[in-house]
């Protein structure tokens, strides 16, 4: 299963990373199916709609840091409020070591991650969905649950365009 990893490292948002999947077309499925079943006999389109995008994400995830990762993260090389070299005076000390290069991805530890399924996001707990992220985080979630599972109009008129008559066969 290909997965991808983002932080959410915008202004307001948790800090956290976060893994996610594509859904197959059947757990796509699925999530409807659990957003129909979830709202209430008088519920309108748009409870609807919202309850799917949050089924949607729920089955996305596929782990989250358990803390905020954003101080994790590798100054870049030009940052002007990174650490600086001692400027003369004082007594001569050794410099300590250079740190070593960071060419690898300081999320990689899987000892930094929990994982998720719509279980322990639904439950109460330090890893249910509304403890973990922020509304912007929320909002932020779901929409990459629709640029990786939904089609926009415009996508499908770019398609429609392109459409050959033929004869039949």
């Amino acid at each position: 299963m290909k997965s991808y990893q983002i932080v959410l490292s915008l202004p307001l948002c948790s800090g956290r990373a976060v893994r996610f999947k594509q859904l197959p077309p059947s757990e796509r499925d699925k999530v409807a199916s659990r957003a129909a079943k979830d709202i209430e006999e008088n519920a309108t389109n748009i409870d609807f709609r919202l309850t799917e995008l949050r089924e949607g994400v729920k089955a996305m995830l596929v782990a989250v840091t358990k803390e905020p990762v954003i101080a994790t993260a590798p100054l870049p090389a030009n940052d002007p409020h990174g650490p600086r070299d001692p400027r003369g005076g004082g007594s001569a000390k050794a410099r300590p070591p250079a740190p070593p290069a960071q060419d690898t991805d300081p999320l990689a530890s899987e000892a930094l991650w929990e994982p998720l399924d719509v279980g322990k996001l639904t439950m109460p707990g330090p890893f249910s969905y509304d403890a973990l992220f922020t509304p912007k985080d929320d909002d932020l979630l779901s929409k990459i649950y629709q640029r990786y599972h939904e089609v926009k109009p415009d996508e499908v008129d770019a398609i429609v365009g392109k459409a050959l008559e033929v004869s039949a066969a």
